[in-house]
């Protein structure tokens, strides 16, 4: 595997440069919902999570991606657009493998979460501010 740099060596990558989401690298939690896989799309190299109503404009649905394979630790980088619609917002987590909610079950590291980039209404102003956290949980 080609070395990234330092002593990390590369042990997973996705160029997205295929028609499709190679699945055996990758798949969508339950908590995405049914409609998730309708939601998730690769074209021109780039992966597209859309998010958009439901059919009675309801709710917002989207899609969550997980690697198949865990990676308890190392170097993790991503090319990633950040959204300027009111909304939604994108998002690029790490968390353990047992992990469905940091608040009850583990730990959670935000490398960013990008709401706090627009504004509260949808004619309000684009503004640069993005959100990282680590979210613990510790004992019963």
């Amino acid at each position: 595997m080609e070395s990234t740099g330092g002593n990390w060596k590369k042990v997973f990558a996705d160029e997205f440069d295929g028609d499709a989401v190679d699945w055996t690298k990758w798949y969508l939690p339950a908590w995405g919902g049914k409609n998730a896989i309708n939601h998730v799309r690769v074209r021109d190299g780039k992966l597209h999570i859309e998010c958009d109503w439901d059919k009675d404009h309801k709710r917002l649905e989207t899609a969550s991606m997980r690697t198949r394979q865990a990676y308890p630790f190392g170097y993790f980088e991503a090319r990633l657009k950040v959204t300027k619609n009111s909304g939604w917002w994108a998002a690029f987590w790490l968390y353990g493998v047992s992990n469905a909610n940091p608040l009850v079950d583990g730990f959670e590291i935000d490398i960013f979460e990008d709401y706090y980039t627009r504004s509260d209404k949808p004619e309000g102003p684009h503004r640069g501010i993005l959100d990282h956290n680590l979210h613990v949980y510790i004992g019963s």
